[in-house]
């Protein structure tokens, strides 16, 4: 009896420590899913742009921690449709840009010679023109006026087969009793005859004629636009149909006055 109370006891001794030995080492769901030392490092390494985790540089992510973060997989998906929205973005902005180039700004004054930029689709423009000139709205027939100066910088060719039209329309703005509309026809007209040269020798009678008349305003500033395109006029014409359109111009003056 007493040697079996003794391996008894032996045996509950033994198993306690076993028992002992085993609970130090029992782990927690928990402890088996906390990452070890280099995957912490790995993963401090992500950096937060916004709301997507990118990793850095040179940085390789273990395969555990890929498949127990599902975000990792959510970032490459979205990623992936956040680009071609910015790339479309960006083209219809550019669309834009090239949009308004073509478009011409409403001008209420005289261009500047370096501002007579061309046109896309010149023969529009031209139409446009002359749908502005006959408006009564005297800013629409300046912004006409400056279309005409930009077609016959750029669009000589468009502009010479409506010439006997273009010279008339603008002819009759010079004549326009407001002063800022008639200044901008002297200056269309010197334009004319800077750009076209030879191809305005048909229609000096009746565009010389009415510049000698304005000549004797009392306004500076149009006196000496008249005279600027009086030069353009002798400069790039036929010299013999320049001579005679300014004597016949002189003459229709002195009758009209006498």
């Amino acid at each position: 009896m007493k040697r079996n109370r003794r391996k008894e006891k032996e045996y509950n001794h033994k198993e306690n420590q076993e028992l002992a030995d085993l609970g130090g080492k029992d782990q927690t769901p928990w402890d088996i899913l906390e990452p070890n030392e280099p995957e912490r490092m790995t993963a401090e390494k992500l950096n937060l742009c916004g709301d997507i985790l990118t990793p850095s540089r040179n940085v390789s992510l273990p395969l555990e921690n890929v498949a127990l973060n599902p975000s990792l997989k959510i970032t490459s998906s979205f990623k992936k449709t956040k680009r071609p929205a910015l790339l479309q973005s960006d083209e219809i902005s550019l669309r834009a840009q090239g949009y308004s180039k073509d478009q011409s700004p409403s001008v209420t004054g005289v261009m500047d010679t370096s501002e007579l930029c061309p046109f896309s689709k010149p023969e529009m423009a031209l139409t446009e023109a002359f749908t502005l000139l006959a408006d009564d709205d005297w800013k629409k027939k300046i912004e006409g006026l400056n279309f005409i100066r930009r077609l016959s910088a750029h669009h000589g060719t468009i502009l010479t087969a409506k010439l006997r039209e273009t010279s008339i329309a603008v002819a009759q703005e010079v004549k326009n009793l407001r002063s800022g509309v008639s200044r901008a026809a002297v200056v269309c007209l010197g334009d004319l005859f800077t750009y076209l040269k030879k191809s305005m020798d048909q229609e000096l009678d009746y565009t010389v004629k009415i510049l000698l008349h304005k000549a004797g305003e009392s306004n500076t500033f149009i006196r000496e636009e008249v005279d600027k395109a009086l030069k353009a006029m002798v400069n790039n014409v036929t010299p013999a149909r320049a001579v005679c359109s300014l004597i016949d111009g002189g003459q229709s003056i002195s009758d009209a006055t006498f």
